[in-house]
């Protein structure tokens, strides 16, 4: 390996040694107590060389924010290839699930911390990380409405409340609220699966 290989290596080995420092900081701490020199100091640098890699605190959770958007989309799209719609989004919510106990850090960041960062809005930005992913859910909740298996009127709506229903499930997970559930990945299933076809057939034609 040349030196500048080398080189490119070591900014970007830093640059995620900072990303999941600020990540645990964010998590443990909070936003706004969490500062630049606590993370300089987390990583035995001084804080100049956090402003190397980034211009501020902020960028920093937006780096994290974005890639955790970017791993949900992944898994989301991945599972929303099945032919039937409706089977479809029932897997992308059950993708959706395991994201959230398979990266609890990442989840926390995007969905439970306290940020001024909107997850949904009247004017979703399609082109924004968290509005490409919530995209591809509401755009499942059109296909089967349009083929007639779901009977609802506005499917941002339908999505925030099918939403809403897992997240919480996923929220009490992570911070291990559920008690001895928590421990159990066939009751977490359960409670998902049940769940989602009872709110489902309230929904259904």
């Amino acid at each position: 390996m040349g030196i500048s290989e080398r080189k490119v290596r070591e900014r970007e080995e830093m640059r995620e040694r900072i990303l999941k420092v600020a990540a645990d900081l964010f998590i443990r701490e909070g936003y706004e107590r969490t500062t630049i020199r606590a993370l300089a100091d987390r990583i035995e640098y001084s804080p100049a060389t956090i402003y190397i890699y980034f211009k501020d605190k902020d960028e920093i959770f937006q780096s994290l924010f974005e890639e955790g958007f970017t791993r949900l989309t992944e898994v989301i799209l991945e599972a929303g290839q099945i032919a039937d719609p409706l089977d479809s989004l029932k897997e992308m919510v059950r993708a959706h699930v395991k994201f959230a106990k398979t990266y609890p850090e990442f989840y926390d960041l995007m969905f439970i911390m306290r940020i001024s960062t909107p997850i949904f809005n009247t004017d979703l930005d399609p082109d924004s990380f968290s509005g490409k992913c919530i995209g591809h859910f509401i755009g499942k909740i059109k296909e089967c409405s349009a083929a007639g298996l779901l009977r609802i009127q506005d499917p941002t709506i339908a999505a925030i409340e099918i939403w809403s229903f897992f997240h919480g499930l996923c929220a009490l997970h992570i911070r291990g609220r559920l008690g001895v559930l928590h421990q159990s990945e066939t009751v977490l299933e359960g409670l998902m699966n049940e769940g989602l076809e009872s709110y489902l057939l309230t929904i259904g034609t």
